[in-house]
């Protein structure tokens, strides 16, 4: 459920840590080579390290994160919903749909 030692393995493309009871993901900032990221059902409710992410020139566009069943709002409005259409904008491919 911790992913911190994951900070320093910045050459990762891939990664896959679905169904890990994960709820920080806020290691993966230092992740800007990634391209591919599973983070399917575990406990996140904030996606804003991903945001960070993309700034700092990981998951660019064409990049796939799988997000779905964790814990996050997805209501209209909310500040997971900015941040995931964000990650679009960005071009970002993001699946959220459906979450606990």
């Amino acid at each position: 459920s911790n992913i911190t030692s994951l900070a320093n393995l910045t050459n990762l493309h891939n990664l896959y840590l679905d169904s890990n009871q994960i709820s920080d993901i806020s290691a993966i900032n230092a992740l800007t080579n990634l391209h591919f990221l599973v983070l399917a059902n575990n406990r996140i409710s904030d996606i804003a390290s991903l945001v960070s992410l993309t700034q700092a020139g990981g998951l660019r566009g064409g990049s796939f994160v799988d997000l779905r069943y964790n814990c996050l709002d997805v209501t209209p409005g909310s500040q997971v919903m900015y941040d995931i259409q964000r990650l679009i904008e960005n071009g970002v491919n993001v699946d959220y749909k459906p979450q606990r």
